[in-house]
């Protein structure tokens, strides 16, 4: 696991991950001396926020539209706010599930 400290910064952009038509999103994360990406379903967004709110049930839900006229780069924008402030809750930042999640 790594430490997450107050300088982590994440983005999140849109990917099609198979032939199957899923749409996957590559969620960056840059620290001060190391930087990855994982590439997370919507469905995936959804575990994290049940794991969650188990214990933070104040946690908004992933914004994940249904709206067939949301493009994927929008659904991306609204992933990266999402992620953005669900590291400023108390306490998620040092959450195993978190941590697993990126």
């Amino acid at each position: 696991f790594f430490a997450m400290s107050t300088e982590t910064s994440v983005g999140v952009s849109a990917v099609a991950v198979g032939s199957d038509g899923v749409v996957g999103f590559v969620v960056f994360v840059n620290q001060q001396v190391q930087a990855w990406h994982v590439i997370r379903t919507a469905a995936e967004f959804q575990s994290l926020h049940a794991s969650l709110v188990q214990y933070l049930p104040s946690i908004p839900p992933p914004p994940l539209s249904v709206d067939s006229a949301d493009t994927t780069v929008q659904q991306a924008q609204r992933l990266h706010l999402y992620i953005s402030t669900l590291l400023t809750y108390p306490g998620v930042r040092e959450s195993p599930n978190i941590r697993r999640f990126l």
